[in-house]
């Protein structure tokens, strides 16, 4: 409204004026950032979809080059340096994306390819000298002969790992992308190559470490500049190592348990019930895992940084949780429906017939990777938050839990009932997880406008 005597806007109709700007700018600001978190999804889970889509079209062919037992082999050594691995830098890692200044960032980073080359050299001195004082741990004479492999798959895989949440600081969403797609490639062409030449299990670890391999080669070629390597003082090195001290003293205890509980199944059904029903376990698990490839990770990814960003602004942050749960859950409905129901005839139509009993796996298996794939937002919340203490709690007992469970169907039951009862674990403790969050959110914001008021 306009003043007639002064022909100009009143005091209070310019407050209000300036009011609905203030609100229409709030509005303009959330819908960008909701469509720029959109399109960085969307950006990694296109690159992951055409990485997936690869291995799911070579599957059919590699699951006729290689036997059960080779696939078996490989799981058994995959479980044993994937736990290493993703402990190769103390999962200092994770703080590149929520560290605020820059040349910290840059601290982190070093420091977290000196913790990885310590932790790869001492594993080398540990796999040389364990198949000698403790060959009772290592009982398959096939993973003792290529064990040493091992080494080089913890050297790639925490490498990727640690320019993977560099990247992702950065916001290069297309290059990790690209990244994928090139890993799986490689991984791919080099797995069905050598199954060919008849190979056997080699080709297979020699395609996980060459895939991996030229992903990294191309990533840092491509993005030399944006990964930011520089050389550090050491006395900023231990200041960064002081600062983040709960990703090495609660993250990694509580991921190197959720690794272990992951990969609990397959020691302990190579023990009980031999190497072939570890490669149907083994197999299955690589197939259904294909959606939380797809889309956990990469809402994972994006999911993370967004919140750490907006840590402070709890209503963004809630919609941003409810957002990303409820898109999980509704992708990943339909596949649990079809592989509970049509588990066993899809995996020996697919892969061949020697592969049903994978498939019967598979549908008991599906239900507990489905909630594996929704919790990603809850777990990121829980480490933007700090609460690094409560998820390592959380993940020694869902431990002891699953041992339990394993143990016990091992010793009295048969294979597909120590699945089933080990898929309910992961279940019930992975629901609670997601509901607990959104109450812990939702707590957080209540007792803060309390305080406000």
């Amino acid at each position: 409204m306009y003043s007639l005597q002064e022909g100009r806007i009143s005091s209070r109709d310019k407050n209000y004026v300036l009011s609905n700007k203030k609100v229409i700018t709030i509005k303009s600001l959330t819908i960008l950032k909701n469509a720029r978190l959109t399109k960085q999804a969307l950006t990694l889970v296109s690159g992951t979809a055409i990485a997936q889509i690869i291995g799911i079209i070579a599957a059919p062919l590699i699951s006729r080059l290689y036997t059960p037992s080779e696939f078996g082999t490989l799981g058994s050594l995959i479980a044993i340096v994937s736990v290493i691995a993703m402990l190769g830098s103390l999962m200092y890692e994770m703080s590149i994306v929520i560290e605020k200044e820059e040349y910290y960032a840059n601290a982190i980073q070093m420091l977290c390819i000196i913790l990885l080359i310590l932790i790869t050299s001492l594993s080398a001195i540990a796999f040389w000298v364990i198949p000698y004082l403790f060959p009772a741990l290592i009982e398959n004479s096939q993973v003792q002969q290529i064990l040493p492999l091992g080494i080089v798959i913890i050297f790639t895989s925490g490498l990727y790992n640690i320019v993977n949440f560099r990247l992702n600081r950065e916001g290069e969403y297309s290059l990790l992308a690209k990244g994928s797609v090139i890993q799986r490639t490689g991984t791919t062409l080099v797995q069905i190559i050598m199954g060919i030449c008849g190979a056997s299990v080699l080709g297979l670890i020699l395609g996980n470490i060459l895939g991996s391999a030229i992903a990294i080669t191309t990533i840092l070629a491509l993005g030399w500049k944006k990964c930011k390597f520089t050389i550090t003082s050491k006395k900023d090195l231990l200041y960064i190592a002081k600062k983040h001290y709960r990703f090495p003293l609660y993250t990694a205890p509580q991921k190197l348990c959720n690794a272990v509980s992951q990969y609990l199944p397959i020691y302990m059904l190579g023990y009980y019930y031999g190497i072939e029903i570890v490669g149907f376990y083994w197999f299955a698990m690589r197939i259904i895992q294909l959606p939380v490839n797809l889309f956990g990770q990469a809402v994972r990814q994006v999911f993370y940084r967004e919140s750490a960003s907006q840590k402070n602004n709890l209503t963004v942050t809630i919609k941003l949780y409810t957002k990303s749960t409820l898109l999980l859950t509704s992708i990943i409905v339909i596949p649990v429906i079809v592989i509970f129901f049509y588990g066993s005839t899809l995996f020996s139509f697919v892969f061949g017939k020697e592969w049903a009993l994978a498939g019967e796996y598979a549908e008991w298996m599906f239900l507990g990777v489905a909630l594996t794939m929704i919790n990603p937002p809850a777990t990121s919340i829980l480490y933007i938050f700090e609460k690094q203490h409560f998820l390592l709690i959380y993940d020694i007992i869902l431990l002891l839990v699953r041992f339990m469970a394993l143990f016990f169907c091992g010793t009295y039951t048969s294979s597909i009932n120590t699945i089933i009862l080990y898929t309910f674990v992961g279940f019930a403790f992975n629901f609670f997880i997601i509901m607990y969050v959104f109450f812990f959110l939702h707590t957080r914001q209540n007792h803060n406008q309390t305080k406000q008021i």
